[in-house]
């Protein structure tokens, strides 16, 4: 408790030496009066020209980020596109073709390890229809 009331004192001391004020305080506060007075007047124009800049510059820099964000986005197309055409290529088992039959049933013309094969799909089973193990008779389908 006895911490407490110190504590207190010694926050409330600084305001009551300030009930008084000082001739060191006085000059400080003419100090800072006199240099108010001497401040130049503010040029409307000259405001008014930087309000303009920093809009124009504002403008200027959100088109040029909406014109990054549109380049992004084409390329992230772009890569998607190329990723897409090679997705395929380097596995074993690549779709060909898928066409469908019903609104239930698929067939599917896929090639696993060079023999391409003919399957069709249903809600019940997947069945192989037909195996091609020449390539070339299969293109001629």
């Amino acid at each position: 408790m006895r911490y407490l009331k110190l504590f207190l004192l010694l926050c409330c001391l600084p305001l009551l030496a300030d009930v008084e004020s000082s001739p060191v305080k006085k000059v400080e506060e003419q100090k800072i009066e006199d240099m108010r007075d001497e401040t130049p007047p503010v040029d409307v124009n000259k405001a008014t020209e930087s309000y303009e800049t920093a809009f124009i510059k504002t403008i200027v820099v959100l088109v040029a980020f909406l014109l990054l964000i549109l380049l992004t986005i084409w390329m992230f197309k772009k890569i998607s596109r190329g990723r897409m055409r090679t997705f395929n290529y380097h596995k074993t088992v690549k779709i060909l073709e898928k066409r469908p039959l019903s609104p239930k049933s698929m067939l599917y013309l896929i090639e696993v390890g060079g023999k391409q094969v003919l399957i069709a799909e249903s809600q019940f089973e997947v069945r192989t229809v037909v195996t091609l193990d020449d390539l070339t008779i299969g293109k001629d389908l």
